[in-house]
């Protein structure tokens, strides 16, 4: 009778990433065979491509300043998880998540920044030290966090730009497994004032949107694997009402795809249907909050959209019925986090 171990790797991972999580740790103690197979990029994230729940995770900070995180799943029941091993509080924010791992990071630590990642399906986490770059106080800068697939390795983006006074990006880039910076330089179509909040993951590409003028937008893209930076415009419609515009992504029939939330007192969702082609964008839904001011935090399940108001509201819509419906109210504002998806991918250096 065969072993797994005597069928070449690529079937050995074939086999392997159809088992749960739990089995797979079972076999790491095994052998060290078995455990260097079981920990190998690969089979991680082949394996988490396969492990999507179904649940949700968001984060609310609480008034001693803790993070705590709650997952809700298809029937909007949301339920408190174990985060003891992850070390963040109210200074720390979300940069992004792949793959089923979270990044996170003291963002206003200019001097002293700390960046986490952390798995929640096993409740493992890795603190990394970040090198003192040409970033400072006086100068705009922000990170993003994704999946180099070309190399299978995580990677976070440090990106620095001077407001105003030329079209040079400064950027460091680290690789998670190999524990290496390096640093990229690209160039702007022209000055900026601002970069708004942190980077957009989607299929090998951090987006950031970034602030041009009042009337005025664009998107900046940096792409994993190849290393360049690039710009994809907002239309004019879109930025008319800049007050409030974030960047994010929503997944449409199993893909995802680049969105902008409009967050007021009417939230609005539009989405970029063609990759990179202005005029695809468009208009998804209205969200009326009454005398709220509302905040999208994620589109579930392809269609059900979760908002918060600035009342502690929490509340599930559906565009195609304009349904709402009302889940909690809580003294802290919830925060989306990403999807929840179970695997061993654990952040080693």
């Amino acid at each position: 009778m065969m072993k797994l171990q005597d069928f070449p790797e690529d079937i050995q991972v074939n086999i392997l990433k159809r088992l749960p999580p739990p089995s797979l740790l079972c076999l790491m103690s095994t052998c060290k065979s078995m455990f260097s197979l079981v920990t190998s990029p690969t089979l991680m994230v082949s394996s988490s491509t396969t492990r999507n729940t179904g649940y949700y995770l968001y984060s609310s900070c609480t008034h001693d300043g803790k993070q705590t995180f709650f997952l809700v799943n298809k029937s909007k029941k949301i339920t408190k998880i174990n985060s003891s091993n992850v070390t963040v509080d109210s200074n720390h924010y979300l940069i992004g998540s792949s793959h089923g791992v979270v990044c996170f990071a003291n963002i206003f630590h200019h001097q002293d920044l700390n960046l986490v990642l952390w798995n929640p399906s096993i409740n493992k986490s890795l603190s990394i030290p970040t090198p003192l770059i040409a970033s400072s106080i006086q100068r705009s800068h922000t990170l993003g966090f994704g999946f180099d697939y070309s190399c299978t390795d995580f990677k976070v983006v440090r990106i620095v730009i001077n407001p105003t006074e030329d079209v040079r990006i400064y950027a460091d880039v680290y690789a998670v497994h190999s524990g290496t910076w390096k640093k990229v330089t690209g160039l702007l179509s022209r000055p900026i004032s601002k970069i708004i909040e942190q980077g957009v993951f989607i299929d090998g590409v951090i987006h950031w949107m970034l602030k041009i003028s009042a009337t005025d937008y664009t998107i900046l893209t940096y792409n994993l694997a190849h290393e360049i930076f690039h710009e994809i415009d907002i239309p004019g419609d879109i930025v008319g009402e800049n007050m409030g515009l974030v960047l994010s992504k929503v997944e449409r029939s199993g893909k995802e795809k680049l969105a902008i939330y409009h967050n007021d007192y009417i939230c609005k969702i539009w989405v970029m249907m063609e990759y990179g082609v202005q005029s695809s964008w468009e208009l998804l839904c209205e969200i009326d909050c009454g005398e709220e001011y509302g905040k999208v935090l994620n589109v579930q399940n392809d269609k059900e959209i979760m908002v918060s108001t600035s009342s502690g509201r929490l509340f599930f819509f559906n565009p195609e019925n304009n349904q709402i419906y009302d889940v909690v109210r809580q003294d802290e504002v919830m925060d989306y986090v990403g999807p929840y998806i179970k695997t061993l991918v654990l952040p080693t250096v």
